[in-house]
């Protein structure tokens, strides 16, 4: 081919010079005919390389070198020829990659490189050329799956067989309406054939010699794959499954974990209390002061009085005596119920208890009353006496003979609460309620009992009308 073709003028747009055994090389500068829109040299003995220089040509369409022994790589460069819409390089000694910048060539319709020695992965980016239709990349040496190409809907024709490809065929080649030949014979695709689209007609795919292929089409002869996709779909399921217990066994160990640090925690605070509680039991008898009857009798003066204030011991310790009439139905409870109270009530002005001392003298008086009230060398007032207070009922024999001893008037008299004179008409001249609870002793004590003494006994299971039906009468 004359250099001088390079110095044509540069508004010829069509040269055609295929078919004529042309040898030589392709002119370096052939860019310079800036206008040319084809350029064939097809079936020729052209050789050297593709000159870089045909990327200046803007407006080339047409470019066709295929059945020549052109050499060397694809020129990057030609593909700044964007209005490019068919390029065939086929049937020659082409080395390399296939440029990546192929994507540029969005008006690309038709593409062939076939039977060269072109090699590696083909670009991702031939995706991009959604207006092809036709592509040709047979006998190379590309390698690698086959790249995704599922945006080129007006695909028709699609050969990409005798490289070395691998991999499985994609299911989306079936969703392609417009593709109406597949060739992916000779490689080493594997795994099932799709029986949809295209691959539903066997004079439309060819993908003989891929050993590792199943499925498809009868006419297509391949072994069945159900045993080979079951033992896929096993292995998947058993994977799934082995996840899923990892899973759960992670998170029941996590939980599991969470609960035996509460656990721990709690049985820790338990076992502190039980110490505390065991040592506060263990302890409260020892701790007990130790009064002789002597130092009481001192105290009080061998007088029946309510309560005094003494200082006891080496040490002089200021406290304050009660003085209990045991042999009074109920004051032993009433005790009781009264150290119940003082047990869970910590107060800088309630007096503290110490210990309990028994003796054949006895008095004592149960209510909120000056004598019950001491004073310290502050005149800060101490309260020492909670004959009055009453627990909260448990529902038990026990509790109920305790709260026996709060159940009617207790007190001084012109120091407990003063009751309300009874309305009803019965109650008229001299008849108090003194003379009528007085007149149904002890025959009809039941006519005048509170019904609530009466549930309560029968709750804790205390004889209730039993013990008041034996009551006298007092004077």
């Amino acid at each position: 081919m004359p250099h001088a073709i390079s110095n044509l003028s540069n508004q010829l747009t069509y040269l055609f010079l295929g078919g004529n055994f042309i040898s030589g090389s392709i002119p370096h500068d052939i860019g310079n005919l800036e206008s040319l829109q084809t350029f064939k040299v097809e079936q020729s003995l052209l050789t050297g390389t593709i000159p870089s220089t045909l990327g200046n040509c803007s407006y080339l369409l047409y470019l066709g070198l295929d059945y020549n022994m052109l050499h060397g790589s694809i020129p990057q460069e030609l593909m700044e020829a964007r209005s490019l819409v068919a390029l065939n390089v086929s049937y020659n000694n082409l080395t390399g990659n296939l440029p990546s910048e192929v994507g540029k060539l969005e008006n690309l319709i038709q593409l062939y490189v076939s039977h060269n020695q072109l090699s590696g992965h083909r670009p991702q980016t031939l995706g991009s050329c959604l207006s092809l239709e036709e592509i040709s990349l047979n006998r190379n040496l590309f390698e690698g799956s086959i790249i995704n190409i599922r945006g080129l809907r007006d695909l028709k024709f699609l050969d990409l067989s005798n490289n070395n490809l691998s991999g499985s065929i994609p299911g989306y080649l079936v969703n392609l309406s417009s593709l109406e030949y597949v060739n992916l014979s000779v490689n080493s695709h594997e795994g099932p054939v799709p029986s949809e689209g295209a691959f539903r007609n066997f004079s439309q795919v060819s993908i003989f010699g891929n050993i590792n292929l199943c499925g498809g089409i009868p006419e297509l002869q391949l072994r069945p794959c159900s045993v080979e996709g079951e033992i896929k779909r096993v292995k998947s399921s058993v994977k799934k499954k082995k996840l899923v217990i990892g899973i759960g066994a992670g998170v029941a160990m996590f939980v599991l974990s969470v609960i035996g640090i509460i656990s721990l925690c709690w049985l820790k605070k338990r076992n502190k209390n039980d110490r505390v509680s065991n040592m506060f039991s263990s302890t409260t008898v020892p701790v007990h002061e130790r009064v002789s009857y002597e130092e009481l009798h001192n105290a009080t003066g061998g007088n029946f009085g309510v309560v005094y204030k003494t200082l006891l011991g080496a040490e002089n310790i200021a406290v304050a005596i009660k003085v209990l009439n045991l042999s009074k139905p109920g004051a032993a409870k009433s005790f009781s119920a009264e150290c119940e109270a003082l047990k869970g009530v910590r107060h800088r002005n309630l007096v503290k208890l110490l210990t309990a001392c028994s003796s054949v003298d006895y008095k004592a008086h149960c209510d909120l009353k000056p004598s019950n009230v001491l004073l310290d060398d502050d005149l800060t007032a101490h309260v020492s006496d909670f004959g009055l207070a009453r627990l909260l009922l448990k529902f038990d024999q026990e509790s109920f003979l305790n709260q026996l001893s709060s159940v009617g008037v207790r007190g001084t008299i012109g120091y407990a609460a003063p009751g309300k004179r009874p309305t009803n008409e019965l109650f008229e001249g001299s008849f108090t309620l003194y003379s009528y609870t007085k007149s149904t002793l002890p025959e009809s004590v039941m006519d005048i009992v509170d019904t609530l003494i009466l549930q309560r006994g029968l709750r804790v299971g205390f004889p209730v009308a039993e013990c008041l039906t034996g009551l006298g009468v007092g004077t």
